[in-house]
């Protein structure tokens, strides 16, 4: 396999074919991936899955881990951008900013994110 030492048959393939997006907790304890099911997903770093976070009705296109691994962030083509307490595994607050597709979103610090769309309207919040 790979020299990296990694490999690519962890995770299942029935799962992971549909990957749209993916972020490394900053300690590199975990792994986010958004998929275009509209669920994210989080996985230990041996490739085991942890959480199973559903409430996107669209592919999700961007997913970002805050800086203390609190809160993931992830924005859909279903036009809105979730922030999910991921250590209780639910959703902190959805945000209905934009009025076409949400493609991307960072973090600002660890509570403000800033989201982009298809509308061509960046939000900050």
């Amino acid at each position: 396999s790979s020299s990296g030492g990694g490999t690519s048959s962890d995770v299942s393939k029935d799962v992971s074919k549909d990957v749209t997006t993916l972020d490394w907790k900053h300690d590199g304890s975990l792994l986010a991936t958004g998929s275009y099911d509209g669920q994210a997903r989080v996985w230990s770093a041996s490739g085991q899955l942890t959480q199973t976070l559903s409430r996107h009705k669209g592919p999700i296109f961007s997913l970002k881990w805050n800086r203390t691994g609190q809160f993931l962030l992830s924005g859909s083509v279903d036009k809105t951008a979730i922030v999910w307490d991921v250590g209780a595994g639910e959703v902190r607050q959805q945000f209905s900013f934009h009025t076409e597709p949400t493609l991307d979103v960072d973090w600002r610090d660890d509570t403000s994110f800033a989201s982009c769309s298809t509308d061509r309207v960046i939000f900050v919040c």
